[in-house]
Formats: structure tokens, C-alpha cells, sequence
């Protein structure tokens, strides 16, 4: 368990036992594997793992990799985990879930490497959206950009519906001989929100579409580094 403050480089944790942080600060820099353990866990505390080869590796005592499904899970339900790495990123050699927190992976996409990597069964409850969304939009692709767009604006909708209490209760109207609203009464606010929030996305994405569409008929690619000059 690591429960305490810790600035380490290498690999701080690496093994046949597991590990579990639950609160404080974890800062790995350096490190050619950051976090390795036959079971992680993260339920609090803030956790930066910067990393040549995998950022946090659910493995096993020998090692693991291939295809070969490890018995361990690598849970996230709470915290913030933030990955830059040279291999895979968020990997586990068995399963994976998250449930809670804030995940932001920054991975490759060579060498067969990613920014997830999951052997087993990976489950996704929450925190991942935006992750996702976040690791889309930086891609170079403008068609891969968008669909991170759209994967984020949905997030985002998915907070503010959040936010606003899932509650089952009557309409927000007051009755004629009451002075206010009786609870228990679903709260308006973030339903006009949202549905604000979708029309206009619905409008932004289509045009981002039509200008993909342009852009490509132009350039001959959807790559932005080959639109370098205002003519594109």
C-alpha cells in the first residue's frame, strides 16, 4: 500500500506482490517501467508515472507479455493517473477496470505499442470518456480528431447529467395553491443543458465534416501535418 508522498526514478514498484494506493502523492520519472505489480489498484491520491517503456504493467512473476491472460486486475476507482509513456501505457497482462477517477494516458501507436493495452476482459464504468476524447483529439488524423470531439462532447454531457442528481421525481411545476416546489421534483437546469449542448454539437460536427470532406478533395489527406499553408 502507498499511502505516503514518493518521488522515485527506475521502477519503484515492481513484483510478484501487489499494489495498492489509496491517498498522497506518487511521482515516477525516469523510469523505464513505472508501476509493475501482479495486481494494482488505485483509489485515491494523485499519480504521475512518466516512463520509457510501459507507464503502470499488471504482470506477472515472470514477466507476462504476449497474449496470455495473467489471473491480476488493474482497478482504477478513484484518484488521478496520468501516464507518459515510450511502451503501452495503461497495460495489464490480465484485466482491468475503471470505475472511477481520472485516467489520461498518453501512449504510441507503433511498435505495437498503445495507450491501453489489455490482455483480458477490460471494463469501463467511468473517468475513461474523457480520456479517450483527450487521446483522439491528438492525433494528427482530422477524421480521428472529430470522432474524439464527439466522444468528448458526450462526456461532457454525461457530467453535467451527472452533476445534476439522478433523481426520480415529479415535474419542476408548482402546483396552483403552493408557494414553491414540492421534493421530490427532477431538477430542469442540466436537461436544458444538455439538450442545448447537443444541437449545437450535432451542427458542429456536421460542418467539421463537410470541411473534412473539402479539405481532403484539396490535399489528398486527412494528415495535419500536410496542411501547412493557407491555401488548404
Amino acid at each position: 500500500m502507498v499511502p505516503a508522498s514518493i518521488s522515485a526514478r527506475g521502477t519503484p514498484t515492481k513484483g510478484e506482490a501487489s499494489v495498492t494506493i489509496s491517498a498522497g502523492s506518487v511521482d515516477v520519472t525516469g523510469s523505464y517501467e513505472g508501476i509493475e505489480g501482479a495486481a494494482i489498484t488505485l483509489s485515491g491520491g494523485d499519480v504521475s508515472v512518466v516512463s520509457s517503456d510501459d507507464g503502470v504493467n499488471l504482470s506477472t512473476a515472470t514477466g507476462g507479455g504476449g497474449n496470455a491472460v495473467a489471473p491480476g486486475t488493474l482497478a482504477v476507482s478513484g484518484g488521478v493517473l496520468t501516464i507518459e509513456a515510450g511502451g503501452d501505457g495503461f497495460d495489464s497482462n490480465g484485466s482491468a477496470t475503471i470505475t472511477g477517477g481520472s485516467v489520461v494516458v498518453y501512449g504510441p501507436t507503433n511498435n505495437g505499442n498503445g495507450a491501453l493495452d489489455v490482455n483480458g476482459t477490460f471494463t469501463i464504468s467511468g473517468g475513461s470518456l474523457f480520456a479517450a476524447g483527450l487521446y483522439m483529439m491528438m492525433r494528427r488524423s482530422i477524421v480521428k480528431l472529430i470522432i474524439g470531439l464527439a466522444i468528448l462532447s458526450q462526456a461532457v454531457n454525461l457530467l453535467i447529467f451527472t452533476v445534476g442528481r439522478l433523481t426520480r421525481g415529479a415535474p419542476p411545476i408548482i402546483a396552483g395553491d403552493a408557494a414553491q416546489l414540492v421534493e421530490p421534483f427532477a431538477d430542469p437546469l442540466p436537461q436544458a443543458f444538455i439538450l442545448t449542448a447537443i444541437v449545437i454539437g450535432f451542427g458542429l460536427q456536421a460542418f467539421a465534416v463537410v470541411l473534412i470532406k473539402r479539405a481532403y478533395q484539396t490535399v489528398g489527406t486527412d494528415d495535419l501535418d500536410d496542411m501547412t499553408t493557407t491555401d488548404t
